[in-house]
C-alpha cells in the first residue's frame, strides 16, 4: 500500500484546485 504516493497526489490536487477549508 503507497499511502505516500497518494497523499502527495492528493496534496497537488488541492494546490491545482482550490483550497478546501478544514
Amino acid at each position: 500500500i503507497q499511502i505516500v504516493e497518494t497523499k502527495i497526489m492528493y496534496i497537488i490536487v488541492s494546490i491545482s484546485h482550490d483550497p478546501i477549508p478544514d
